[in-house]
């Protein structure tokens, strides 16, 4: 059975209230669905048959949602940081133009 790691409970954390405008958050069901159990269900001859294929289809669909997660994780990441930069770019430019307007009328 799969163990929730304490990250992927922060993974919306990053986008902060300032940014939850900008950035969509990954869906609650996507993070609840990296702790989902295997289960089978069947006669004990049907599961024998099927266990390792079975396992294996288990197994891939979650490295494949862990790695879209990190993927996503990855990219909320470097979207915060690309609009922070922009935001104090900005503030920076306000700024600059205030100060060169306040010079003009002195």
């Amino acid at each position: 059975m799969p163990a929730p790691l304490a990250e992927d409970s922060r993974v919306n954390d990053e986008i902060g209230y300032s940014n939850k405008d900008k950035l969509a958050q990954i869906p609650e069901s996507a993070v609840c669905a990296l702790t989902t159990p295997f289960s089978l269900t069947g006669a004990p001859d049907e599961i024998d048959a099927q266990l390792a294929e079975q396992l294996k289809a288990f197994v891939d669909s979650h490295v494949a949602l862990r790695q879209s997660v990190d993927h996503a994780k990855q990219e909320i990441a470097d979207k915060v940081k690309a609009i922070e930069e922009r935001d104090r770019n900005r503030s920076k430019a306000k700024t600059a133009a205030t100060t060169k307007s306040d010079d003009k009328h002195s």
